[in-house]
């Protein structure tokens, strides 16, 4: 269901000025690529997270594929690896690795390459929380924006999660 969805998305795409992905949920990396994991994975070895899992950069390459001048791609999908008990040994890394930005291209990730984040205590996570929060303050670039959130979550998490950015944007960009 997850690739039927990124797929109906990258064809709605095809017309868009903007090309804005959010994903919440289990991300994890793996041989350094990031895969987001499917909701009912029954992951049993870090073999099938390639053929079980969705990669980010197939997300990230329909984005670049499609007319939008602006693609944006928000992962809060740095969390502990959930089947890291059920290994003999564990992904590569901890969190996801840093995905390079093609041009005019914005990503967003919860925390810093190889750090894990926060679930948070309510329904969102910290960081979408975060994310919500600034949304809602007029007047600000993407940058701007993205500042607030690092600073929230950073304030409330402790110094212990440091959300993380990779953008190659040559233009404002307002929500």
């Amino acid at each position: 269901q997850m690739k039927i969805a990124v797929d109906s998305f990258s064809l709605r795409l095809q017309n868009a000025d903007v090309a804005l992905f959010f994903y919440a949920g289990h991300g994890i990396q793996s041989g350094g690529y990031n895969y987001l994991i499917p909701v009912d994975a029954t992951l049993q070895s870090e073999a099938q997270i390639e053929y079980d899992c969705m990669p980010a950069d197939r997300v990230m390459a329909l984005m670049d594929e499609s007319a939008a001048q602006v693609k944006i791609m928000i992962l809060d999908a740095c969390r502990n690896n959930p089947f890291e008990n059920r290994w003999a040994r564990a992904a590569a890394g901890k969190g996801l690795a840093s995905m390079k930005a093609p041009k005019n291209t914005f990503i967003a990730y919860a925390t810093a390459p190889g750090s894990t984040a926060s679930d948070g205590s309510g329904g969102n996570s910290l960081y979408t929380s975060a994310l919500l929060e600034s949304l809602l303050i007029p007047d600000l670039t993407i940058d701007q924006m993205f500042q607030y959130v690092a600073r929230i979550v950073s304030q409330k998490s402790g110094n212990q999660q440091i959300p993380w950015k990779s953008s190659s944007l040559i233009m404002d960009f307002y929500f």
